[in-house]
């Protein structure tokens, strides 16, 4: 299960113990101290159990107590299949909370690596694209809003009939599948598509372009600049010189609507033939 409790071979040690399975839900023990259970979760995860089978298996220590997976542990129980576990002995209540702690989850880096490997050309363009933005200082997150090209995110949702949409059209009034749990942006699940590569490229040239100022890289900074290529008048050697000129005036902002108010005081400062850049319809488009 990719997008719920991932964990790492290092902290649950799966690589070393023999999975077993059992209808015997009686022999499962709760740990004093262990988090309580949480419905939602138990819901969750047991819808996609339902569609998908039991991923990863519970963890107990010799006396039967659950180390990882009470949620897991309910969610087999409710729809009354065997619970796969692994029982590792010496772990206690102190293992729970380092599992629960320091356990790993993916990040979009091994998302995109993951479907790659699998073959998706979509995927091997675009961790060819973070490779090169890496070069250029981006982190990994920031390259893949450059790629997409859109200051929004595509999310999806589980819904009860086991289909995962796009939550936007869940989320109309006229919809009747009920939403159950997110299950992540379009890269993090494999719906991620570079519908146009070279543009991708374009815009990581134009935005390393401010390479001069620390921030270039920042998320927000990144965000309005790509807003701005909408804006088909928009000269960008017109507002670098201006940046230039008025160093006072260009500095880090904290989100990317306070960059755009300022590449507008910037780019129109002295200047008779003035262009609306916060208030322009293409930007928003």
């Amino acid at each position: 299960m990719f997008n719920l409790s991932q964990r790492s071979e290092e902290n649950t040690n799966t690589k070393r113990h023999q999975v077993i399975e059992t209808r015997d839900y009686s022999m499962f023990k709760h740990i004093t101290g262990n988090r309580d259970l949480v419905e939602s979760n138990i819901q969750a995860i047991a819808n996609q159990i339902l569609h998908r089978g039991q991923q990863q298996p519970i963890i107990i220590n010799e006396r039967n107590e659950i180390i990882d997976g009470q949620h897991r542990l309910e969610a087999c129980k409710r729809l009354r299949i065997a619970v796969k576990y692994i029982k590792q002995h010496g772990a206690n209540l102190e293992d729970v909370i380092s599992t629960n702690i320091v356990g790993k989850k993916w990040t979009a880096t091994d998302y995109i690596n993951r479907f790659a490997a699998e073959g998706n050309e979509d995927y091997i363009k675009l961790q060819k694209f973070i490779n090169t933005a890496n070069d250029f200082g981006f982190a990994p997150s920031v390259a893949v809003r450059i790629a997409q090209g859109t200051h929004t995110v595509r999310h999806y949702v589980m819904c009860e009939d086991g289909v995962v949409r796009d939550q936007s059209t869940v989320n109309k009034k006229n919809n009747d599948h009920k939403n159950l749990y997110s299950v992540g942006n379009a890269v993090f699940i494999g719906k991620f598509v570079m519908n146009d590569e070279q543009g991708a490229y374009t815009r990581l040239q134009q935005i390393y372009a401010f390479n001069e100022w620390p921030f270039y890289k920042k998320s927000g900074f990144v965000l309005a600049i790509m807003q701005c290529m909408r804006i088909t008048e928009m000269d960008f050697d017109r507002l670098i010189l201006s940046a230039r000129k008025y160093p006072r005036k260009w500095h880090n902002e904290a989100s990317t609507d306070n960059f755009v108010q300022m590449f507008e005081e910037v780019y129109n400062w002295r200047r008779q033939n003035k262009m609306p850049i916060v208030n322009n319809p293409q930007r928003r488009k």
